[in-house]
């Protein structure tokens, strides 16, 4: 977490988030979002539908700015096959 801290934030693209109560894990469909990311071995999600398995093949930090425009970063997996960026509100509380 305290080198991605130091890591440059790269301009990002507009991303729609959706933040998810019910989610188990913050997901993303963007690479280019995530700092430090590190790909992984592939993990399998289950997505809300329960009919099939995300594969998630790499994890980062998103850049995400507070109300107070602190900017937070936030452990999420990527996966080409998520439908959007969707954030786990836990995951932002447990970490700062």
């Amino acid at each position: 977490m305290k080198s991605a801290q130091e890591a440059p934030i790269p301009p990002l693209p507009p991303l729609q988030l959706h933040i998810d109560g019910g989610a188990n894990r913050s997901i993303t469909n963007e690479l280019s979002c995530l700092i430090r990311y590190k790909n992984i071995k592939p993990y399998y999600m289950t997505s809300a539908s329960q009919d099939d398995s995300i594969c998630c093949t790499a994890l980062g930090y998103l850049p995400w700015y507070s109300p107070e425009e602190k900017c937070l970063l936030v452990r999420c997996y990527y996966s080409p096959q998520a439908t959007g960026t969707i954030m786990l509100p836990s995951d932002i509380i447990l970490t700062h």
